[in-house]
């Protein structure tokens, strides 16, 4: 199962990037090192990232660039404020989606406010209300990586620590069985065709055979 998980998530991955798949596979290929994350949950993470970011107006390059650098922050904050991948995945979101609960419980204020104050600091020229879909979400993406700049890099840093160890290990097994089942697959998958073709015949039965 975990082999045919990474394998439609890889799917998904290239089917999203196309030309841009090869630099996610490289970046994907230390994740477990750096963040903490299988491969798999990277591919899925950045995958869900890259769709928001094209489908509101984002480069292949620019989704790409920002879909990786916030996967990659997901393990740093899971590491800085001892949570889950899918916690810090589901507040990461905010970036995209412009809801804000979910990152107040790491002290990111995501106010319209804010980022208006933001967007003057840094010299836009333009409020949020003036700015298009695509901009909303490099302006989130932005405020977002410099509020967690305590947090970049965390992972590496505490990762020797138990908690850092006990999330490594859970990816780690993930990772391993992954690997292991791609070998299991082609043995695998013409008996579970098998299977479904007799469950397929059982269906059809009528109700005397079915008695």
């Amino acid at each position: 199962k975990m082999a045919s998980d990474y394998n439609e998530t890889f799917s998904k991955m290239e089917q999203v990037f196309k030309g841009n798949s090869k630099q996610v596979e490289a970046w994907a290929k230390n994740s477990l090192k750096e963040f903490g994350m299988a491969r798999e949950t990277a591919y899925g993470m950045v995958a869900t990232f890259g769709d928001m970011s094209m489908s509101m107006g984002l480069s292949s390059d620019e989704a790409l660039q920002m879909s990786t650098s916030v996967a990659g922050l997901a393990g740093d904050m899971a590491a800085f404020h001892n949570v889950s991948l899918d916690v810090a995945q589901t507040a990461l979101n905010s970036i995209w989606t412009g809801e804000t609960e979910s990152l107040r419980q790491f002290g990111i204020v995501m106010t319209q406010t804010n980022l208006d104050a933001f967007a003057l600091e840094k010299g836009l020229g333009k409020t949020f209300q003036q700015m298009s879909q695509s901009e909303h979400v490099q302006l989130r993406y932005a405020y977002v990586m410099e509020n967690t700049a305590n947090a970049h890099g965390n992972y590496l840093l505490t990762n020797k620590e138990a908690a850092g160890q006990m999330k490594t290990l859970s990816e780690s097994v993930k990772e391993l069985a992954a690997n292991i089942g791609q070998v299991l697959l082609p043995i695998i998958t013409p008996i579970l065709t098998k299977l479904n073709e007799w469950i397929s015949k059982l269906l059809e039965m009528d109700e005397g055979q079915k008695k």
